[in-house]
C-alpha cells in the first residue's frame, strides 16, 4: 500500500504504528496518529471511520487437513477440533462470538498473542483458527495453509479507515484513504 502511495506522493512519507485495537483508537483520540486502518468494533464517537471493505470471517487449516478441499466448511461441525484463537482485546471475544452465535463451544487449544504463531501452529497442524483476511503466502515454517470461506453467514468485520472526528482533513490523508480504498478494495480475502 505504501510503496504504491509513493508512486503516486513522492514528497510525502508515511509513518506507521502498529498496535492492538485499544492502543490505535487512543492514538487517533490523543492526535498522535492521523488515520488509521482498523475493524469496525468498539468505535467511539470521537472517531469517524469510512468502509474500506467487509472482511467476512475465514475459517484456517492446515493444508493437508481432511476439510481443506471444500468450498465451505461448517463451523459447528470444526467446533470439536483443537481451536487456536488469536487472544487480544477485543479481536478474542469478535472470534468467540462466532461460536456463541450458532450455539457451540470451540475446544481452545491454544491461545497466541500474534499472527505470526498462530499462522505457524495451524501451518504444522496443531489445529485450526478463524481470521478475517488470509494473506497469499500459505507456506509456513515448514507447512501450508488454506484458508476459506464458512458457511454460517455470521456478521463480518469491516476494515475502516479511521480518523479523528472534529478533524480537519489534510488533502495528503483523503488522498491516502482513496488509495487504500482503490488498492484493497479487490483484493482477494482469503487465497
Amino acid at each position: 500500500i505504501v510503496n504504491e502511495f509513493y508512486k503516486e506522493h513522492p514528497k510525502v512519507r508515511v509513518r506507521w504504528h502498529e498496535g492492538d485495537h485499544a492502543s490505535l483508537i487512543s492514538g487517533l483520540e490523543t492526535a498522535t496518529i492521523d488515520c488509521g486502518l482498523i475493524y469496525d468494533f468498539d468505535i467511539p464517537c470521537s472517531i469517524s471511520c469510512s468502509e474500506i471493505r467487509a472482511l467476512p470471517l475465514q475459517i484456517v487449516l492446515p493444508k493437508d487437513h481432511r476439510l481443506a478441499k471444500q468450498e465451505q466448511i461448517a463451523l459447528a461441525s470444526i467446533a470439536p477440533e483443537p481451536f487456536i484463537l488469536l487472544s487480544l482485546p477485543n479481536t478474542q471475544d469478535y472470534l468467540l462470538s462466532a461460536f456463541r452465535d450458532i450455539g457451540v463451544e470451540p475446544n481452545i487449544a491454544y491461545r497466541v498473542q500474534s499472527f505470526e504463531m498462530l499462522r505457524s501452529l495451524v501451518a504444522n497442524g496443531f489445529g485450526y483458527a478463524l481470521l478475517n483476511y488470509c494473506p497469499p503466502y500459505m507456506e509456513v515454517n515448514g507447512g501450508g495453509l488454506v484458508c476459506g470461506p464458512l458457511r454460517e453467514q455470521l456478521r463480518p468485520c469491516n476494515m475502516v479507515f479511521a480518523r479523528r472526528n472534529k478533524y480537519q482533513t489534510p488533502y495528503v490523508v483523503e488522498a491516502f484513504k482513496k488509495h487504500i480504498h482503490n488498492f484493497i478494495a479487490d483484493k482477494p480475502i482469503s487465497a
